[in-house]
């Protein structure tokens, strides 16, 4: 985007460019996963693996999804050139999306309020700093690759960009937990088959009980 000439820093602003890309968008990114981060902490999660987790349906609808994010984008380029930062936005989220449902569609699909939170809490803060930033000068976005269409001031397509970066970030992290927790839970069955049994003849490990609520711990 920035070499199309979607958007520009202003002149003296950037410090240090490498691949023809200004620094401040390296550390965007790590500075993003480290405050989605802490906001995912703050909120919290269980990555506890329950059946269901692997259910097809909602791992085959991710996945159909993700594909037609990367179709639809393609497609918004082709349009108009003022659909190009709007649809390659999308297109680079497709394939993303489409590779964590496949994982952990049936974990994601019952908890949405959970990575929502996650996700738009920081999301917001970036939004509000992308904005003065706007308003000062420090980069601008091209009228001619952008929709033109905007909320308070911020385009939407900067939107959307925090949107997306922020829930690849979430559920990222999220299922890498949840991965680590099945993985874990399914060596403990391996450990526990009786001789003469393989480990796929064991069902797949229950999630814990829930502790009786009128049990109050020392």
């Amino acid at each position: 985007m920035i070499r199309q000439g979607a958007w520009w820093y202003a002149d003296g602003a950037v410090l240090v460019r490498a691949l023809s890309i200004p620094l401040g968008e390296y550390l965007f990114f790590t500075i993003q996963t480290v405050v989605t981060a802490f906001a995912l902490h703050l909120i919290g999660f269980d990555p506890t693996f329950r059946e269901g987790d692997f259910d097809r349906g909602p791992r085959v609808a991710g996945v159909l999804a993700g594909g037609a994010m990367v179709a639809g984008g393609l497609w918004l380029t082709t349009l108009d050139s003022s659909y190009l930062y709007l649809g390659g936005l999308v297109a680079w989220v497709g394939p993303v999306v489409a590779l964590q449902w496949a994982v952990g569609g049936g974990y994601l699909v019952r908890t949405p309020r959970m990575w929502l939170a996650a996700t738009l809490l920081p999301a917001a803060y970036f939004w509000v700093a992308d904005r003065i930033a706007i308003a000062m000068g420090t980069w601008q976005l091209s009228a001619e690759y952008t929709t033109g269409v905007a909320v308070l001031g911020l385009p939407i397509e900067e939107m959307l960009f925090f949107a997306a970066a922020g829930v690849m970030t979430v559920n990222g992290l999220v299922l890498f937990e949840w991965v680590l927790d099945w993985n874990d839970r399914r060596g403990s069955v391996a450990e526990s088959v009786p001789s003469g049994r393989s480990e796929r003849d064991v069902p797949s490990p229950e999630p814990p009980a829930d502790p009786d609520p009128d049990v109050v711990d020392d």
